[in-house]
């Protein structure tokens, strides 16, 4: 009888630790405040596993600057439980509460497009129920960068237009903007020497030209003239 109850009670002792780990790893902490000066990540608790039951997660990232922008780039492994997004979701809101506007409500596994915040923060907020989890979602964070630093105005009869970096690979989230400038009699020639965009078609980069300039965006070529 002895040996019964000192053998439940082992058994006992060894299982309690399990479920409380268990225990703990649904509970895992998540969400908080951001400071968008360095680039950074957001996941989801145990992704690319499976995110646990019962999340309420909640993030703010704020720019240091007021007139700054953010953008986030969500990777494109995302997995969120579909449903109509009623019981798992991500909410991105304009702001820093969940008063702000609406930007996006996502779920399913096709990752949202990149969101651009219209002021220096964004609200973030995933939630899931007790059943049907995913692997989540991975997005990286960055200030919108306006392109300022790359726009440029051309006055000279001939010149050469290339995009940040050439010939390596251009920056991300830029919109850079080439105004060329005539006399009202002039016409206006371009002519690619080398061309290498993305090409998802004609949503992550392009170059399109019009009567005011010529503007290098953020897939293949677009012609506006």
């Amino acid at each position: 009888m002895d040996l019964l109850l000192w053998l439940s009670g082992c058994l006992l002792a060894c299982v309690l630790p399990s479920v409380r780990a268990a225990e703990e790893g649904a509970s895992e902490p998540c969400g908080g405040y951001l400071d968008a000066s360095q680039a950074g990540y957001i996941t989801t608790p145990g992704y690319p596993l499976e995110y646990p039951p019962h999340q309420n997660c909640r993030w703010v990232i704020t720019a240091p600057e007021p007139l700054q922008r953010i953008v986030l780039n969500f990777n494109p492994h995302f997995e969120i439980e579909k449903l109509d997004c009623r019981y798992d979701y991500v909410e991105i809101h304009d702001g820093n509460s969940e008063n702000a506007d609406l930007l996006g409500k996502h779920c399913s596994n096709i990752a949202p497009a990149p969101i651009i915040s219209s002021g220096p923060s964004l609200h973030i907020k995933f939630v899931s129920d007790y059943a049907h989890q995913g692997a989540g979602f991975s997005l990286r964070y960055e200030i919108y960068k306006t392109g300022s630093d790359c726009s440029r105005n051309f006055t000279s009869p001939s010149g050469l237009i290339e995009s940040p970096g050439f010939p390596d690979k251009y920056p991300h989230n830029l919109e850079c903007s080439f105004i060329i400038i005539v006399p009202p009699s002039m016409d206006v020639t371009l002519s690619f020497l080398t061309f290498d965009l993305e090409n998802d078609p004609c949503r992550a980069a392009r170059a399109t030209a019009s009567t005011t300039g010529w503007k290098f965006g953020t897939d293949c070529l677009e012609w506006a003239l």
